[in-house]
């Protein structure tokens, strides 16, 4: 009895192990710490876009005290910017010389620390900045006047190439256009509010611990004419608001306008984002916007293939430092290429190993301890 024992017990025991040691890791947005001295474009802080998106972590301290990061991109990218913080910062775009000044934000972003609380309406966002040559450019956040400290902030990166038009109708959740989905978690929709009751609603598809940054432009053409747009967060049931963003009007403080913010996703599942113009007594909205949602933090895709890629150098010139790219290449192993995939923005890559998900590979260990169980009560 005891030898036929044995065997049933190991199966069970070896099945409950693989059903806990096959679950995924947590997946969750770790901002890359800041390194300072990083008060110049020359010691900015470099980030790595390879995954499409990147969240970097640091503190204004002390008072007068300014951060400098480095990102590359390419010639007809757009750039889409935010600070979270509780504090009163101002981010600015430079170009590749380090000093040309693209663009520049106060106030129209929030502070909500990527949850349903805002606790600053005095955070920066830049949305949907057309970068017209190829390099490296400098994003510099600060508090306002260079007047107080900032304790922390996070700030959040995407770069962007392409775009989609939103097709009508797409009022609802039921008729909402695509903008985000399991294999392309980063997507930009341009679109018009046509009407002042004009609604235009997009899915995204957002797995539990992941974090969304959703960003709006006001004035995507850049011509001074913004609209006042309003952003929603709904939940998978396409009715209840998870958070509502109206911070900007149709100036931007200052111009362009534009409206951003980050949410920590719970639970894994469809949400939606819906874009609508502000509306009051007094004031009707209408005009055109472009909509960038990022799904940050998922797991690794297929291996890319390995190239190798030059690396930037800073090189100081009359008008300032200027990114060069030198012709050797980056020492070390090389360098994957970017995929349409999403990586962990600093975590542990979770693994991509197991077919089966975790609730099914525990129903298969419990369904083994629960026969030998019964089997062993035969014997």
């Amino acid at each position: 009895m005891k030898r036929r024992v044995v065997p049933v017990i190991a199966l069970a025991v070896t099945g409950w192990l693989a059903a806990v040691l096959a679950r995924p890791a947590s997946l969750v947005l770790t901002p890359t710490p800041e390194s300072e001295p990083n008060n110049t474009p020359a010691t900015a802080t470099p980030l790595n876009l390879v995954s499409g998106c990147q969240a970097a972590s640091g503190a204004i301290s002390p008072v007068g005290d300014v951060d400098y990061y480095s990102f590359t991109a390419s010639a007809g990218s757009k750039v889409w910017a935010e600070v979270d913080t509780s504090g009163d910062s101002v981010l600015t775009l430079f170009g590749p010389d380090g000093t040309t000044v693209l663009e520049t934000d106060d106030d129209d972003g929030i502070g909500n620390n990527c949850d349903a609380t805002i606790e600053s309406l005095f955070a920066s966002a830049i949305a949907g900045r057309t970068l017209t040559a190829g390099g490296t450019y400098f994003l510099r956040v600060q508090s306002f006047g260079d007047a107080s400290t900032i304790s922390a902030y996070k700030l959040l990166v995407t770069v962007t190439t392409g775009s989609t038009t939103e097709s009508e109708p797409n009022d609802t959740a039921a008729t909402a256009n695509t903008i985000a989905t399991s294999g392309a978690p980063i997507g930009v929709r341009n679109g018009n509010i046509t009407t002042p009751t004009d609604v235009d609603v997009y899915s995204v598809f957002a797995p539990a611990g992941s974090t969304l940054f959703i960003s709006g432009d006001g004035d995507p053409e850049r011509n001074g004419v913004g609209t006042d747009i309003v952003l929603d967060l709904l939940a998978p049931d396409g009715t209840t608001v998870l958070l509502s963003v109206d911070n900007s009007d149709n100036v931007g403080i200052p111009a362009p306008p534009a409206e951003s913010f980050c949410f920590n996703i719970t639970t894994t599942g469809t949400y939606f984002v819906r874009v609508r113009g502000f509306q009051s007594i007094k004031i009707t909205t209408t005009g055109t916007y472009a909509l960038m949602v990022a799904v940050c933090g998922l797991p690794a895709g297929a291996t890319p293939t390995p190239t190798r890629t030059l690396t930037p150098t800073v090189t100081a010139t009359p008008g300032g430092p200027t990114a060069t790219p030198t012709s050797s290449p980056t020492p070390g192993p090389p360098t994957a290429t970017p995929t349409v995939t999403s990586t962990p923005i600093g975590g542990i890559v979770p693994s991509n190993i197991p077919t089966l998900s975790f609730p099914m590979l525990l129903l298969m260990g419990l369904c083994l301890v629960i026969s030998a169980f019964l089997l062993v009560r035969r014997l």
